[in-house]
Order: C-alpha cells, then sequence, then structure tokens
C-alpha cells in the first residue's frame, strides 16, 4: 500500500505547475544582469552640468544588421575640424651678437712710471726693453640671456702695425682711467687668452677672450707685448673704440605646445563579437 502523506492530487498538481514559472523568473534575472553587465559605467568625475553649453547634435552612428552578417557601421557626417593651435616659447636665436663698447681704457709705460695717460687716444703695446707698454680695458656685461658661446675683444689698428702682436689677458678690475700708472697698475691673472702675430694698420683686429667672460660682470684686460715691434690701438677716446662682442647661445629653444581648439566627436565602433557576448542567454524550451 502507498501513502501521500496526507497531500491530496490537486495540491500535487498545483506544485507542478510552479515549476515554468520559476525558470522564467530564473531566466528573466540573467537577461537583467547581462544587460546591465554590458552597459558602460559613467566616470563619477564626469559630473553633468546643466549650465554649460552643450556641444550641437550630430548624426548618432547607426547600426545596420541583416539576418546572419556581421553590423555595418555607418559613422556620422561632421564637419572637418580646424587644426589645433600651436604656441612655442621664444628663446633667443642662435647666433645672435651683443656688442659693449670700453667703459674705460688707459695705457702705461714703464720709462714714465708715475705717468697717466687716461685721455690718450691711443693705447699702445710694446715688449721692447727700453720701451716698455701695456694697455688696459674695461667692459660692463649686462643682458646677456643664454650661454655664451664665443667672446671676442676687437681693437682697431691705427697708424702703426707690427709683425709680432701683443698677448691678451685678464686682470684686476683695481684701476681706473685717471688714475692708473705703470707704478699702480694690476698684473696679469692667468695664462694669455689669445696672442697675435702679424697686424695690418686700419683695420679691426679680434682676440679671442671666451675662457674669459663667464656671464654678466665687469671685466679687465690687459695686453702684454713679446716683442720690440709694438702696435697702437684706437682708444675710447679715439675714432674706433675698443669693443667686446659676445655670441650667444640659446640652452632653452621652445618645444611647440599643440592647445586644442575645439571638441572632436569621434564614433565607438562596437564589432560583432561585443554585441554577441552581451546577448541575453536563450531559454532552454526555445532551442531546437
Amino acid at each position: 500500500m502507498t501513502f501521500d502523506c496526507g497531500r491530496s492530487k490537486p495540491e500535487k498538481a498545483r506544485r507542478r505547475k510552479l515549476h515554468p514559472q520559476a525558470i522564467l523568473s530564473f531566466f528573466a534575472i540573467l537577461t537583467i544582469s547581462s544587460v546591465l553587465a554590458c552597459t558602460p559605467a559613467v566616470p563619477s568625475s564626469a559630473a553633468i552640468d546643466s549650465t554649460a553649453p552643450q556641444p550641437s547634435a550630430t548624426r548618432p552612428v547607426v547600426l545596420t544588421a541583416t539576418a546572419g552578417s556581421t553590423p555595418i557601421v555607418e559613422a556620422p557626417s561632421a564637419s572637418p575640424l580646424p587644426p589645433p593651435a600651436t604656441s612655442t616659447s621664444k628663446a633667443p636665436a642662435l647666433g645672435t651678437s651683443l656688442v659693449f663698447v670700453t667703459d674705460a681704457d688707459a695705457r702705461v709705460r714703464q720709462s714714465r712710471p708715475s705717468a697717466n695717460y687716461g685721455t690718450g687716444t691711443t693705447l699702445r703695446v710694446d715688449g721692447g726693453k727700453d720701451s716698455l707698454y701695456e694697455s688696459f680695458i674695461r667692459f660692463s656685461v649686462t643682458g646677456v640671456s643664454g650661454t655664451i658661446q664665443s667672446a671676442r675683444l676687437r681693437l682697431y689698428v691705427t697708424d702703426n702695425g707690427t709683425q709680432n702682436g701683443p698677448a691678451v689677458y685678464a686682470t684686476s678690475n683695481s684701476w681706473s682711467e685717471a688714475e692708473i700708472t705703470w707704478d699702480n697698475r694690476p698684473a696679469p691673472t692667468g695664462e694669455a687668452a689669445d696672442n697675435k702675430e702679424s697686424l695690418g694698420t686700419n683695420n679691426w683686429v679680434e682676440f679671442d677672450v671666451t675662457p674669459l667672460i663667464g656671464g654678466e660682470g665687469i671685466f679687465s684686460f690687459v695686453l702684454v707685448g713679446d716683442s720690440s715691434d709694438g702696435v697702437h690701438f684706437s682708444s675710447l677716446q679715439g675714432a674706433h673704440p675698443p669693443e667686446l662682442v659676445l655670441t650667444l647661445g640659446d640652452t632653452t629653444i621652445g618645444t611647440p605646445t599643440v592647445t586644442p581648439t575645439g571638441s572632436q566627436e569621434s564614433a565607438i565602433l562596437v564589432g560583432a563579437g561585443d554585441i554577441s557576448g552581451c546577448a541575453p542567454p536563450v531559454p532552454p524550451w526555445s532551442r531546437n
């Protein structure tokens, strides 16, 4: 004999009818979960400002599909965007030259050790034992930006050239044009920056003093003869005063910086694999 534990046949029939409803609920939950999983999340930082100007509407991307074929993406038409604006930081061009005229200059003479020649129109240099002359020149260098590629001391040879020109040295700034003499002159410092040979008359000559110039400041030079064949140069009071020419090089050349000038819209192309990956599950009773 079989017992049904007190359950009636109508109650059993109701329990059998509940099974399809539970299955439908289960697949409905799966379908909703799949749709939510394929929906892109909006970043929390992208707050919507209702007061901000909104971009003009453009034709949306259209997905056209036929049965059994890959979706065809039709991109929206748009007007060409203007080229991005570029801005460059200005920097000194390579090869820029600055010219400084001497602040003070004077010659000194060994045979007259206490005499001052600060107002003379010529600078003399002679290495002869009986006629020793040295000449002092001072410059104030300002407004230098960038590195110094070269520094040249330019002197104009007047009426007396030489077959063996003088050497140029750095020296102390502790002298004045109105007071310097042979006795109180400062001594040369360091090695000679340059040493010339034959110098013609009525002509500019350049001494390379790049190692002696480190930037802005006050710089003094002394011209010392190494032969008895002397030379005359024009002084500050002459027609062609001494010059210091600095050629600058730039170490901070500006790199063009691209500045966007408008919004750029682009279509997001969704491939067939992405669409099929987001398809909801197929109930088992609809499968063939």
